[in-house]
């Protein structure tokens, strides 16, 4: 494979004083070039300069000064617009450079504030990878069995944006790291065009939540994950009890909430006074004794994944989305008959649903999972938006809204694996387009590689 080269950084300014002439742009340009490292090449200037007629008539996301700096590694191009204030700035080097100090030098070179920073590596192959909770899936219904798949995926893309589902299982996540952990609720903003993610500079300060008493096994969990992950987890009352009663309606698992508004209060002030990135919930899920027994025995749909799964996208709809939000189901002993519980944790489960049966905690995974997850955040502020990604990857018969919408403009190819069978394979209009995940792997290779999958069939 042809190693690559190269790094970008595309920088946004607003609220920026009318400073487009040919000789402010001139300069800036050259200081950036001696700030960072540069040796400049040729510079070429588009704007109305002779031609006040055509500037007056001119739209104002035209009306400005453009210029195309070549240096010796590549170029800067710089367009700058009298009548809204705005700066766009890219630039591309086969050389390195820091992207940070750029923004900061654009930022304050007399123009305005800076809003956006994007920097990525050249030809870089992001891939989305989604499998809905309680619908059954035969790859991701059960405790991380998704996990084989996403490593593979993740083996063949730069990047692999995942969901909790994809990836926790009880005390084990083998996420890989080049995965990127966010809730369903910010996979669905991402997949709108409308907002993207921005990456921590350093591991996350998250929240424990949990409800009244504070439980030995809570305890336990957060501790062992601080002398294992050594990330920073610190432990948070609900002031109201969040309940959550798993429930199946129509053979897919959902549930009910309360105590969900006061969650979401505790949360806004949590991230407001103690600068909380990310939100761990660690609280018991209500499920019929006879329906968690009939899992364990036989396996099937997990009973619980899908008010698990609705907690986390209210909660995160609640707070306006800001932190990644996952929950952890905390064992309630009392609530349930002692024999099964000894007869979970001490014999054989079938195979997918194993992990289960490993803990009492169940948070270890979510713990990990939130180390380094991003914000969700406008598109002006963002490090990852939809124009990055390359594939999205999904099971068979998922009818996704927000995916179905996606214009063909974007150039997204959307695999649905035949192989990942839900309840709702039979009746979905959507049809499968990739046979497993072995050959979802192999067409997200072809696109990093540039190569036209028909040209390696015969």
């Amino acid at each position: 494979m042809n190693k690559r080269y190269g790094k970008s950084v595309a920088i946004d300014l607003c609220n920026c004083r009318q400073a487009s002439g040919r000789g402010v742009i001139t300069k800036y340009l050259k200081r950036l070039c001696d700030l960072i490292d540069m040796e400049r090449e040729d510079l070429h200037f588009w704007d109305y300069d002779g031609d006040p007629e055509g500037y007056a008539q001119a739209p104002a996301h035209l009306k400005g000064t453009s210029a195309v700096q070549f240096i010796k590694t590549s170029s800067i191009v710089i367009h700058v617009l009298d009548d809204t204030g705005q700066v766009f700035i890219d630039l591309f080097s086969c050389k390195d450079f820091n992207s940070e100090t750029v923004a900061e030098f654009s930022a304050g070179y007399s123009w305005g504030m800076c809003v956006t920073i994007r920097h990525s590596s050249a030809g870089e192959t992001i891939a989305l990878m989604m499998v809905p909770t309680g619908i059954g899936a035969a790859i991701g219904g059960d405790a991380g069995d998704a996990t084989p798949a996403a490593k593979l995926l993740a083996q063949v893309c730069d990047r692999l944006i995942i969901h909790p589902n994809i990836v926790n299982a009880s005390d084990i996540n083998e996420m890989t790291p080049n995965m990127v952990y966010v809730d369903g609720m910010m996979m669905d903003r991402l997949l709108t065009g409308r907002w993207g993610l921005k990456f921590p500079k350093r591991a996350n300060r998250i929240a424990v939540l949990y409800n009244d008493p504070l439980t030995n096994i809570t305890v336990n969990a957060v501790q062992a994950a601080r002398h294992t992950i050594g990330g920073q987890y610190e432990m948070y009352q609900l002031t109201k009890p969040l309940r959550m009663i798993a429930e199946n309606q129509d053979g897919r698992a959902t549930g009910r909430l309360e105590g969900i508004e006061s969650a979401e209060q505790d949360i806004k002030r949590l991230i407001l006074s103690h600068h909380i990135d990310a939100v761990a919930i660690h609280t018991p899920i209500e499920c019929d004794e006879f329906v968690a027994a009939q899992y364990f025995e036989r396996g099937g749909i997990n009973p619980w994944g899908g008010v698990e799964a609705l907690a986390s996208r209210e909660i995160s709809v609640g707070i306006g989305s800001q932190v990644c939000v996952a929950h952890a189901p905390l064992d309630a002993v009392e609530k349930h008959n002692i024999t099964m519980l000894d007869k979970l944790h001490l014999e054989p489960v079938p195979g997918r649903a194993a992990a289960e049966a490993l803990s009492a905690a169940y948070l270890h995974c979510v713990l990990k999972g939130l180390q380094w997850a991003p914000k969700i955040v406008p598109l002006q502020g963002a490090d990852l938006t939809l124009q990055d990604i390359s594939v999205i990857v999904m099971p068979d018969g998922v009818e996704h809204a927000t995916v179905d919408s996606i214009s063909p403009e974007w150039k997204i190819d959307v695999l649905r694996v035949a192989d990942n069978r839900t309840i709702y394979s039979d009746s979905s209009s959507r049809a499968s387009n990739c046979r497993n995940y072995l050959e979802a792997a192999a067409r997200i290779a072809c696109i990093k590689a540039g190569i036209d999958p028909r040209r390696v069939l015969r």
